[in-house]
């Protein structure tokens, strides 16, 4: 027995040698002194998935980490298949070499290892993914099961969102390293581009997507990509916004500007500018739907497609605003109790631009959910959380994951740059129609709320439709690498342009009304976009108008013969007591 236990020390000490050895040469390499190679290195590069990559890890500790991190599966390519109780391991075991993508064992084998990560991660498993220096081989797995789990993103902004991820951990953590990493990358790019019949990426492993990224775009070029065919397909398959389609992650302007490539034209609307991505996303059919009119110019077209003529009639009406304990939540329940049970009530979250969830989100997870919130967003979503998931942070942070973790806002985090995931650079827009997007979970609930004593009764739930819709920041600033910062809107700030604000804030209600009548809403309870903290110098005219500016949207024809007011039987903005 003692002598069971000196080998299997020995075969550690040696395994955990050469894990070190191997960092040692890569990270002397790139000349970096302060990187420790007696630990792991993990990142998480797709904060909308349960998809980490690493380092071998070296001892028993760093499998802890894993395990604090939510991670249950390891996918490991090295020889020596991790010795651990806390995860479950799975080894697919190829080398480091260019050579493997012309090995017919070894590409089966990667795709066995890329099938597996993608099983894993939509079946709601955290997964990491290692090699000895999580340079090489982890990075092409997790490209290419990222592409599958996240496709309305292009492959080569899923590396460099690796990459980013990896050297904020450490700047000499490389992606895609030497010949091999060369060839890995080159592979990875190629898989982007579609067969001639049109079968997707992971399926079409085959020699001619292994040609150089120019002529694979080329070959791309060459692919039918008329309009008017999507346009078809598109008014066939999704004329509005309904429950049976699928998730509408978030893209950049980039991303968005691609569309009309041959990559996924079933996924992309081209018609209409309403945008609603049917990727396979984890989190369902829940996943936040975008809903924009800021990208085209035939903005009533596309509203009068989206509107079309069906659902009731409802007489023409104005806006109400009445006072409600416990503001909008409550108002919605009260609504619920009294109405039939066909009514279906649309809640505006006044969200934040750079930021899902305002100062209750960060990147995979929420914090500070309660009830004493003074702001509408943070309170809003603190009650959807607690009415729909529980008390539970784990059950809290699934429900955030799977609906608007990333679905819009700032790229990255420790920075000062303006990069949105929605393309749109807040702080120097000039057009008020950068401001026309809104975001759809469709499947929510929330509960009574009492102001004395402020409390949430989630024993009095109502289902709702929560639509998040940003209005401009004109006054809010915050710290330099803050959300508030970096959306701060240079124009909207200056107190003589009014006008232009306003028209802000009319683009941003427009389109959250409009997502309403797309999801089936017959109930509108619309929130004061941009009449607080974010209002700046405007903060008494705005409040003043916003229910006259509610009026003039209702009062637009949207459908000829009929405005927007008859879409809805109950228009209101309620106020607290």
């Amino acid at each position: 027995m003692q002598a069971m236990k000196q080998q299997t020390r020995k075969r550690q000490r040696t395994t955990t040698g050469h894990v070190r050895e191997a960092r040692m040469t890569l990270r002397q390499r790139h000349g970096h002194p302060q990187y420790d190679v007696t630990s792991m290195y993990i990142a998480r590069p797709y904060h909308g998935t349960r998809l980490w990559i690493s380092e071998d890890p070296p001892d028993k500790a760093s499998f802890r980490e894993m395990k604090e991190l939510g991670i249950t599966h390891l996918i490991s390519m090295n020889k020596e298949q991790p010795k651990t109780r806390a995860l479950v391991c799975h080894s697919f075991v190829f080398p480091d070499k260019a050579q493997i993508l012309d090995e017919a064992a070894s590409e089966e084998t990667l795709r066995e290892a890329v099938a597996m990560c993608v099983s894993l991660v939509r079946s709601g498993h955290g997964v990491c993914v290692n090699c000895s220096a999580g340079v090489n081989r982890s990075s092409l797995v997790v490209a290419l099961a990222a592409q599958q789990l996240l496709p309305h993103i292009t492959i080569s902004e899923l590396i460099q969102l690796l990459r980013d991820a990896k050297q904020a951990r450490c700047q000499a953590w490389q992606t895609f390293d030497g010949n091999s990493g060369q060839a890995f990358e080159r592979f990875c790019l190629c898989q982007s581009v579609r067969s001639p019949d049109n079968s997707p990426p992971d399926k079409a492993f085959d020699d001619k997507h292994r040609q150089p990224p120019t002529e694979a775009l080329a070959t791309a070029a060459e692919a039918p990509t008329a309009p008017e065919a999507l346009a078809k397909h598109v008014q066939a398959s999704c004329p509005a916004m309904s429950d049976e389609q699928a998730s509408c992650p978030a893209m950049s302007e980039d991303a968005r500007n691609r569309a009309t490539q041959p990559e996924r034209p079933e996924n992309v609307e081209l018609a209409a500018n309403v945008h609603l991505v049917t990727a396979d996303q984890p989190g369902g059919s829940n996943r936040a739907k975008h809903v924009t009119f800021r990208l085209g110019v035939d903005a009533a077209g596309d509203r009068a497609a989206l509107y079309g003529a069906s659902g009731a009639v409802w007489p023409s009406g104005r806006c109400l605003s009445r006072p409600c304990d416990g503001g909008t939540t409550t108002a919605a329940y009260n609504i619920y109790k009294d109405a039939s049970g066909d009514t279906r009530i649309g809640v505006m979250v006044a969200a934040n631009s750079g930021r899902p969830g305002g100062a209750c989100g960060a990147r995979g997870s929420v914090r500070s959910v309660h009830c004493g919130h003074r702001t509408q967003e943070e309170d809003v979503f603190s009650n959807w959380l607690l009415s729909t998931a529980g008390s539970g942070v784990e059950a809290q942070n699934a429900l955030f994951q799977s609906t608007i973790d990333v679905a819009w806002g700032l790229r990255k985090l420790k920075s000062c740059d303006h990069l949105t995931f929605q393309g749109v650079d807040y702080v120097n827009a000039t057009d008020a129609r950068c401001f026309a997007d809104a975001w759809v979970v469709n499947e929510g609930q929330v509960c009574v709320k009492s102001q004395t004593p402020k409390a949430f009764h989630p024993q009095k739930c109502a289902p709702v439709v929560l639509v998040f819709s940003a209005g401009p920041n004109a006054g809010a600033c915050g710290s330099k690498e803050g959300s508030m910062c970096r959306t701060l809107n240079t124009m909207a700030c200056n107190e003589d342009n009014y006008d232009f604000f306003r028209g802000c804030v009319k683009e941003a209600v427009r389109t959250g009304l409009d997502a309403m009548m797309g999801a089936g809403c017959d109930v509108a309870l619309v929130a004061r976009l941009s009449c607080g903290i974010y209002a700046g110098p405007h903060r008494d005219r705005i409040n003043q108008e916003f229910v006259a500016l509610v009026d003039e949207l209702l009062g637009e024809e949207v459908v000829a013969g009929r405005t927007r007011s008859t879409y809805f039987r109950l228009i209101d903005v309620p106020m607290l007591l």
